[in-house]
């Protein structure tokens, strides 16, 4: 084990584009430390890295949010990582007039297998509207329209919007793509 991690980060740092940037700083930083036998900066400093390449995936994923519809804005809202017990989220207003609903995509949370249940079972129960867009299911119920993509990411759209105009913007975006992420 001891060789196995100078020779990993080694490949991870080889792999990286030669220009200079704060993650490469920061993984020879680690692998300086290691060899040093600092372990705990070590282990801080790949810590680090991990929070950077989260923000950096945090900033992707925002990528899946469709653009408006014609006649509509968007504004994109701040993403982030390590949410929801470790996940990624991505958010957006969307506004035409005076009329707007709020887009917001979250992966890989914990949360996200208690809201499946709620989507294709109890939900429905409870008085929600089922409805699939691209073949995936969704529920419509007290303004909100939620469906999870992959068994990963929960859409999850919000406001004042007709559902019309809700469902046509969700339905721009590229589920496999998404699901893959």
């Amino acid at each position: 084990m001891k060789r196995l991690l100078p020779a990993t980060l080694a490949l991870s740092i080889a792999a990286m584009p030669a220009s200079a940037d704060e993650i490469a700083d920061v993984l020879r930083g680690a692998l300086e430390a290691y060899e040093a036998g600092d372990v705990k900066t070590a282990k801080e400093d790949l810590d680090y890295a991990q929070q950077l390449l989260s923000e950096i995936s945090a900033q992707s994923f925002a990528g899946y949010l469709p653009p408006p519809l014609d006649g509509w804005t968007r504004e994109d809202q701040e993403s982030s990582a390590g949410i929801f017990g470790g996940g990624l989220s991505a958010e957006a207003l969307y506004s035409n007039g005076d009329t707007q609903f709020t887009l917001t995509l979250i992966a890989d949370s914990p949360m996200i297998m208690g809201m499946s249940a709620m989507i294709t079972g109890a939900g429905a129960a409870l008085g929600g509207k089922p409805l699939r867009i691209q073949r995936e299911r969704f529920i419509r119920q007290d303004g909100d329209l939620m469906g999870i993509v992959g068994n990963r990411v929960l859409v999850q759209a919000s406001g004042d919007a007709a559902e019309e105009d809700i469902v046509a913007t969700i339905d721009q975006m590229d589920f496999k793509a998404m699901a893959d992420f």
